[in-house]
């Protein structure tokens, strides 16, 4: 890591900012091809879950959700990844992305010969950071908790995604805002 820094843009500035994020955060260097790993905030992406039923496929049934749950035309708008929860859970986690922020993004790193080699969200661009950085795989079972508002934490179980919540506290009481994956271990 050469350099990091945290840029904000707002929704309505997408024009030419991600070309101006990209030169901000650009070191003076003489490396021909220069690397980003970038982290869009949560707020900037949808979340579902979605259920798996034994009967079906599960790149079909996925597929099929994207159409009812996004309509007919989510690849011009939003593109979706799908994560597998534990396998005990028969569950995915879906992100849903902007589709105008992806392709603005690897445009502008296009268009100023640099290479964008991830595009992280949030709290999980630091799971991933800790199992590089940390070591945190040599555990089975860990969490990620991004402090904030609202506080966000991701369960790590045998290794696998277990759950992901985001929950509020106020005067010493916790107010769960949203859980995804095992319920159990969310409470």
């Amino acid at each position: 890591v050469i350099k990091f820094g945290k840029v904000n843009i707002k929704p309505d500035d997408l024009n030419d900012s991600f070309n101006q994020v990209l030169l901000k955060l650009k070191p003076q260097s003489d490396t021909d091809l220069l690397m980003y790993s970038i982290s869009l905030d949560s707020n900037s992406v949808f979340f579902t879950e979605t259920s798996v039923n034994d009967q079906f496929e599960d790149a079909r049934l996925l597929e099929w959700f994207n159409k009812q749950a996004l309509g007919s035309e989510v690849g011009s708008s939003i593109e979706t990844y799908h994560y597998p929860f534990s396998s005990d859970q028969r569950k995915y986690f879906d992100i849903h992305i902007p589709t105008n922020i992806k392709s603005e993004l690897t445009d502008a790193a296009r268009g100023l010969s640099l290479e964008l080699r991830e595009l992280g969200v949030g709290i999980f661009s630091a799971e991933a950071g800790a199992r590089y950085w940390f070591n945190a795989s040599q555990h089975q079972s860990y969490a990620i908790w991004r402090i904030g508002k609202p506080h966000q934490l991701l369960i790590i179980k045998n290794g696998s995604l277990s759950s992901y919540i985001t929950f509020k506290v106020n005067e010493n009481k916790i107010t769960a805002i949203t859980k995804y994956g095992s319920k159990v271990a969310a409470d």
